[in-house]
């Protein structure tokens, strides 16, 4: 796949042995030209800035990407500081260890580009200089325009676009735009990519030789220079980028995440109503916050809205402990009472006893009752163990006027009718011994012992007849 690649120096600092003045736009001009060559909707370029670097540095970085291209490929090398002939009136790029004496060994020369250049295999190579030109010491001012016509031409597939040729100071060379000091060059060149000023052809690309009219029209004072004698086509710098309301672009980049599968369906449709404004303020505030966030990721937004609109569950309290357990409730009420004092050792052991659930399934259920009613008390525990341990009265059951079944089945008499009848058989049976004594003594009946138990079974049946009765 064809690639892009952008190398972009600027160098505003120099050395007292450079003869150079410092500049205050080179450092600017990288980074704006870095920020719309960059764009993936505009310049689509990767990326590699050199800001007051020396001179080995640069050269090996742009050796190595020239090297490293394929056909396809378009590198574009921007330049931003001054420009500066030596001796035999060569054009040498200077660097932040650039020394006068030592010029061809501590700049960039434009043989050494010419031939890196050269040896590249991308299809097409773009330089573009927004240079302060000096001359060289010894007032030699060289011909700059036939040094660059050269390179050009010299170097297959290389396109030349540059501010100016003559020689001229820095300060005629920069501008202030919106409070930051910019080349003249630079400037218009950003500009004419951030609004499309550029495309003069209006087909939404913004190509070489679009850039360069543009550069015409707007630096008539400069007169930008183009050269592409040994290349052929006309190179791409930049697409126009479409301009959109902030609405339309939070749009398009939800929709982007919904069709990589970043957004859930059930979510997007809301998260649309919540980009338009139709849905409930603290979410629109959510979703177009994020939205604009360059860095955002879908994934933050679907947490975040989850978190709006989910009920939030309250978090446990690292610092409380757990709540007791019914058993550890009443065990820990029975403690209380024993070191209070309501409780003896014994009550103690045996109503912690039916806390475990040991002994008794009524007695355990019991105290498990009382140790769990509101405004429990020892008093009350103990008072209610001891009502369940008395010994309860049977009721007295009214005679039945059937009769019994079976006379063995007779249903018990109460205890005190069984003394009645005691106490009865016991007069009955001593009546009629003494009866019996006193008819022997008168001689009415014999001494002999039957007659006496026939005296006393007569005294019984007397008896028996009176409680039938």
């Amino acid at each position: 796949m064809a690639r892009r690649l952008a190398c972009l120096i600027g160098n505003q600092t120099f050395r007292p042995e450079s003869g150079l003045e410092p500049l205050k736009g080179p450092r600017n001009d990288v980074e704006a030209l870095a920020r719309v060559l960059g764009d993936p909707d505009s310049g689509g370029f990767t990326i590699e800035t050199f800001l007051d670097r020396p001179s080995a540095e640069i050269k090996r970085a742009l050796n190595r990407t020239l090297n490293g291209a394929e056909r396809g490929d378009t590198i574009l090398i921007f330049y931003a500081g001054h420009g500066k002939l030596d001796r035999l009136g060569k054009l040498c790029l200077a660097t932040a260890d650039t020394e006068e004496e030592a010029l061809y060994a501590t700049s960039i020369p434009a043989q050494n580009l010419r031939d890196m250049v050269d040896h590249a295999r991308a299809d097409c190579t773009v330089l573009l200089l927004d240079c302060c030109y000096s001359g060289a010491f010894g007032g030699h001012r060289g011909d700059v325009s036939s040094e660059i016509a050269s390179l050009a031409r010299e170097a297959s597939g290389l396109y030349v676009l540059t501010a100016s040729t003559a020689v001229q100071t820095a300060k005629e060379g920069e501008t202030i735009a919106g409070g930051i000091t910019l080349g003249r060059f630079t400037a218009a060149i950003v500009g004419g990519i951030e609004n499309g000023t550029a495309d003069r052809d209006g087909d939404g690309r913004i190509s070489l030789s679009d850039l360069n009219r543009h550069l015409r029209d707007t630096l008539r004072e400069q007169t930008p220079q183009f050269w592409a004698q040994e290349a052929s086509g006309d190179p791409v710098i930049a697409r126009v980028r479409i301009l959109e309301t902030p609405e339309e672009k939070r749009l398009r980049r939800l929709g982007a995440w919904f069709a990589e599968g970043g957004i859930p369906d059930a979510l997007f449709p809301r998260m649309v109503d919540a980009v338009q404004g139709t849905g409930e303020p603290h979410l629109t505030a959510l979703v177009r916050r994020l939205l604009d966030q360059a860095d955002a990721k879908p994934a933050a937004l679907v947490v975040a809205w989850r978190g709006a609109t989910e009920p939030r569950k309250s978090d446990p309290r690292p610092d409380l402990p757990p709540p007791e357990t019914p058993m550890q409730r009443r065990r820990s009420l029975l403690d209380r009472w024993y070191a209070e004092g309501a409780l003896r050792e014994g009550e103690y052991s045996v109503f912690l006893s039916a806390v475990r659930g040991e002994g008794d399934p009524a007695q355990v259920a019991l105290v498990q009752r009382q140790l769990d009613r509101d405004g429990a008390s020892a008093k009350a525990l103990r008072a209610a163990w001891t009502a369940a341990a008395a010994p309860v009265a049977k009721p007295v059951q009214a005679p039945t006027a059937e009769p019994a079944p079976f006379a063995a089945a007779a249903p018990p008499a109460e205890a005190a009718v069984a003394r009645s009848r005691g106490r009865d058989i016991l007069i009955a049976v001593g009546a009629g011994f003494a009866a019996a004594v006193v008819l022997m003594l008168f001689g009415i009946i014999s001494s002999d012992p039957a007659f006496l138990l026939v005296a006393i079974l007569a005294g019984a049946a007397t008896y028996g007849v009176r409680r039938s009765r």
